[in-house]
């Protein structure tokens, strides 16, 4: 048993654990950017505790339930810099980043933020 659960407190390996941070940190870039935050202004940081996206005032928090070690930590930052670097290039398969979307409620999240931004 790896220790790991997913948001539901079901048990999954750490492969899994580093899929679901990495999409649920994508889902909230493309929330910003969807909300028209632009690109430059949005900041990223992933490792050991998870993942956190911040712009236009808003900040999104993928926290784990406990620290991975160092390296798990360079895994995650790793395994989240392709894939982000994938999205860059529109290189992401579009069947993925709509379950990506759906997963992580983007469309609700966009209009949330886009209310926060009105002046």
């Amino acid at each position: 048993m790896s220790g790991y659960t997913d948001q539901r407190g079901n048990p999954i390996t750490f492969d899994d654990l580093v899929v679901q941070v990495t999409e649920a940190v994508l889902a909230n870039v493309i929330v910003l950017e969807e909300a028209g935050v632009p690109q430059g202004d949005i900041k990223m940081v992933v490792g050991r505790d998870g993942g956190t996206v911040v712009g236009g005032g808003a900040i999104f928090q993928t926290p784990l339930e406990r620290p991975l070690s160092q390296e798990q930590g360079k895994a995650l930052f790793d395994a989240f810099s392709a894939l982000y670097s994938r999205y860059r290039q529109g290189h992401v398969d579009a069947g993925q980043l709509d379950r990506i979307r759906e997963r992580h409620n983007v469309g609700s999240k966009v209009e949330t933020v886009r209310q926060s931004l009105e002046p």
